[in-house]
């Protein structure tokens, strides 16, 4: 599952890369079901799912992501893998690319940190039942606000 060379640090065989990107398949499918079909919210998830990731039984998997509607990313934005391993990387546009009138949908968080999830959906984020959440303001560093 891992190669070590001396000096040049561990890397993770093929057997080692499979069985990585099933267990984020497996927690991020964990995180959709939590926060869609639970009603949790996106900072609670990360945990109660990192005890579910453990649950490997294939079949649930591929059922489970069936019955969500086959999603192509978690409640933080981040790819889910297919069955076969295969990860697409959603299109995504810094924020410091925007000009200040541009509105924008956040698609990817960056983070899971409960901290940081409660301060944005506080101060930032509405949430728009069964399609994430959508930013619609945000504050600048001089207090004004855009929207």
């Amino acid at each position: 599952m891992v190669s070590y060379k001396a000096y040049y640090g561990c890397t993770l065989t093929s057997a080692g890369t499979e069985a990585a990107v099933s267990i984020v398949r497996r927690h991020r499918l964990w995180e959709y079901f939590l926060s869609q079909k639970l009603g949790f919210n996106w900072e609670e998830v990360h945990e109660v799912a990192e005890e579910l990731e453990h649950i490997s039984n294939e079949k649930l998997i591929n059922k489970l992501d069936a019955f969500l509607g086959f999603p192509r990313t978690d409640p933080h934005g981040d790819p889910i893998p297919d069955a076969n391993g295969k990860i697409i990387q959603p299109k995504q546009v810094s924020l410091a690319t925007l000009s200040e009138k541009e509105q924008l949908s956040l698609r990817r968080s960056g983070t899971n940190l409960p901290r940081y999830l409660k301060c944005w959906t506080k101060k930032y984020l509405h949430r728009k039942q069964h399609t994430g959440y959508q930013k619609i303001c945000f504050r600048r560093i001089d207090g004004s606000e855009n929207r």
